[in-house]
């Protein structure tokens, strides 16, 4: 019985991933660098109805990629692919 017990696998109490699909990248990231890393409620907005998301996810896509831009940069690394 504690053998049982032992071998039970406790949830790692991270979240699952929920990715953003490949096109919705692209057209964000295009957006990202032709235009502004920065982009107003407005255009999030439209962003986020094209695709499907919610206008808080789109918005912590810019977050994130302003981050992994901005950190390596902080650090002197070129920027990887």
């Amino acid at each position: 019985d504690q053998l049982a017990r032992a071998k039970v696998r406790r949830p790692t109490g991270r979240r699952p991933q929920h990715n953003i699909d490949t096109a919705a990248q692209q057209r964000f990231l295009a957006y990202f660098v032709g235009t502004s890393n920065y982009p107003d409620a407005r255009t999030k907005a439209c962003l986020a109805r094209e695709f499907g998301y919610t206008f808080e996810r789109v918005s912590n896509w810019f977050i994130n990629a302003r981050k992994r831009i901005s950190r390596p940069l902080a650090a002197g690394k070129p920027l990887s692919r």
